[in-house]
């Protein structure tokens, strides 16, 4: 199995900040247990790794992938990223799942902290139109307690934190 794949960023000359990048994951590199896809600078080693993760919504909700990509270390343009398969740690602080279409959990050390709810949900007896999306709702606390609603049977347009 192929373990990387070089890709060609255009970046702008002013690149204050971070640059959101979109692009396809490719054939072979597909998700496998516990690792997960990672950009570096081909052309500079001692650059910082650049984590890559899922698109969750919107047009990219695909399987594409999404990058936050910091100005490169040196002027050159374009610049040569390797996006490369890295072994997650086990046992990492922080990690994701999507149980269901149209909701992510948020898992630290394999314990629920929220759930991002980017699809339509409607809760059972609740009227049609209190339909919503693009929330996060349950949020925990400290002590898992659930310290948000959704659907509160006298305020149905309640809903976690928008």
């Amino acid at each position: 199995m192929l373990e990387s794949v070089v890709l060609l960023l255009a970046l702008p000359m002013d690149m204050p900040d971070a640059v959101p990048v979109t692009f396809a994951r490719p054939p072979v590199l597909q998700d496998s247990g516990n690792e997960y896809p990672v950009l570096t600078e081909a052309d500079d080693p001692d650059a910082a790794v650049i984590p890559v993760s899922k698109c969750w919504g919107g047009p990219w909700a695909d399987g594409s992938l999404c990058a936050l990509v910091p100005p490169p270390r040196t002027a050159t343009r374009p610049v040569r990223y390797v996006l490369r398969s890295q072994q997650a740690e086990l046992g990492g602080a922080f990690a994701f799942d999507e149980p269901e279409k149209g909701r992510m959990l948020v898992l630290e050390h394999g314990e629920s902290v929220l759930a991002y709810n980017y699809g339509i949900m409607l809760a059972e007896g609740v009227p049609e139109d209190r339909r919503r999306s693009c929330y996060v709702h349950p949020l925990l606390g400290l002590d898992s307690e659930q310290i948000s609603g959704d659907f509160e049977r006298d305020h149905y347009h309640h809903r976690g934190l928008f």
